[in-house]
């Protein structure tokens, strides 16, 4: 048998969508000049959101102190504490003042210009972040009318502004500061890998299992040899399969950016299945987008943005952490390693009063000269209906190796001469097309593969 089709889009994709939440708003700054106490309710200002303008202003304010950011690249050795706070302002779109008379009073003159720093930030409360700037010349964040201040750490003066309607800022969560340096262990982790790696070379085993509720072992539904070349996101993947429920012997898969290739060799002479999204798991066992299997499985950016704040951190003796999340009845883990250079080995979600559901994976990371890739990858999904589980093993990668052109091409599909091609790509009728070679010199003048398909001839 020999088949083969044409999808647009990728193929193969199974990706944990995950959203991302950032703040970054328009710029607002005041003067850093000693202000009144006293603070008058006529002058604070209106929430820009119908929907809360029943709020009272400190809750409001206490919302958005309690919000999330990262400081990727924190803030440099010897900056102004003024431009500190003028990027915090620009950024958070907060009205935040020093106030410099008073730190003249007990004896520290231009505070304004004494120095601060910060390491990288990941996921802290705003009001963690201003903390640990006032912090470092002795001062404390006060908040009233719809802004922050920063004044001396002295008893007295806090003690008069906190009688005169200032409140302290929120306080920080539970080990609020160490979570942030492993989330920037992990995030730097994940876009080293994730950037390092722009093309790949390799070969391996893929299993897939699947256990019904009442099977007592897990039946093997698709085993196979793999080779896989991929360049960004191009990729040519081969598969020789010992098992496989369809009866193919071989398939091959290509996706050179303009669609989704796969020809499948098995018994009968010819037959085609169609996709118009992608070649789900019942066409391809591969487990998704072959371009991203040895790169870095889960946004782990968005998975910090998206962390929430019922966070704890548990440090491994073998080196390493794992960050534990609980999102009501959802519990959500990951593992970062230092001997995978804090990649994410382990991922996992169960739910409460749910022993018949869990989605997990398992990771090993090898280096390839200075890149990380991943060298394996157990996946696990149990429901009520039964479990399903895959294992990917490479047993040899290589990284940043040029990829032949010629894996982008017709011919690298192996199709006898004749072979029907269906053509199913989205917002087009169904259409067959024949098969002929066509020179390496005469492929080179077409654009991309589909522009070689659509130059083939009808059936």
């Amino acid at each position: 048998m020999l088949s083969f089709q044409v999808v647009k889009g990728a193929a193969v994709v199974l990706i944990t969508g995950l959203l991302c939440a950032g703040l970054a708003l328009p710029s607002h700054h005041a003067p850093e000049s000693a202000v009144p106490l006293l603070v008058n309710p006529e002058q604070q200002p209106v929430a820009a959101d119908p929907a809360q303008r029943t709020k009272p202003l400190q809750e409001l304010m206490r919302e958005r102190l309690i919000k999330r950011v990262s400081l990727d690249k924190g803030v440099d050795p010897n900056t102004p504490l003024k431009d500190t706070i003028e990027f915090f302002s620009d950024r958070y779109d907060l009205k935040i003042e020093i106030d410099a008379g008073r730190f003249r009073a007990v004896g520290v003159e231009r505070i304004e210009h004494t120095p601060v720093r910060l390491p990288a930030l990941f996921h802290i409360r705003l009001a963690t972040l201003l903390r640990m700037t006032a912090k470092q010349v002795n001062g404390v964040c006060l908040t009233a009318a719809g802004k922050v201040i920063i004044v001396p750490d002295k008893d007295k003066i806090v003690s008069e502004f906190l009688a005169n309607g200032y409140t302290p800022l929120p306080p920080s969560s539970q080990d609020e500061e160490a979570q942030s340096k492993v989330f920037a262990l992990m995030s730097k982790a994940y876009r080293d890998s994730l950037r390092a790696l722009r093309s790949g070379s390799g070969s391996g085993t893929f299993e897939f299992y699947i256990q019904g509720p009442n099977e007592k072992e897990p039946q093997l539904t698709h085993g196979a040899n793999f080779t896989l070349h991929f360049d960004h996101k191009r990729y040519y993947v081969d598969l020789r399969y010992q098992k496989h429920t369809a009866g193919a012997v071989r398939q091959i898969f290509i996706h050179d950016n303009s669609a989704a290739f796969a020809s499948t060799f098995g018994k009968r002479a010819h037959e085609a299945e169609v996709f118009e999204t992608g070649i789900d798991s019942s066409y391809s066992a591969f487990p998704r987008d072959p371009s991203r299997v040895a790169k870095p499985r889960i946004d782990v950016d968005k998975w910090i943005a998206n962390a929430g704040d019922d966070i704890r951190v548990e440090e491994l003796p073998e080196g390493g952490f794992t960050v534990h999340v609980q999102k009501g009845d959802v519990h959500e883990s990951c593992t970062a390693l230092a001997r995978f250079g804090y990649n994410l080995s382990t991922w996992k979600v169960e739910v409460e009063g749910r022993p018949d559901y869990a989605q997990q994976e398992q990771a090993t990371w090898k280096k390839a000269g200075y890149v990380w890739h991943r060298s394996s990858a157990e996946e696990l999904r149990k429901t009520a209906n039964g479990r399903a589980r895959s294992v990917l093993r490479f047993t040899d990668f290589q990284a940043n190796v040029a990829i032949s052109p010629k894996l982008f091409h017709l011919a690298a599909l192996e199709l006898p001469v004749g072979a029907g091609i269906l053509d199913r790509r989205e917002n087009a009728e169904p259409r067959w097309h024949r098969y002929q070679a066509i020179p390496d010199s005469g492929s080179r003048r077409f654009f991309d593969m589909e522009a070689e398909l659509e130059g083939l001839p009808g059936p």
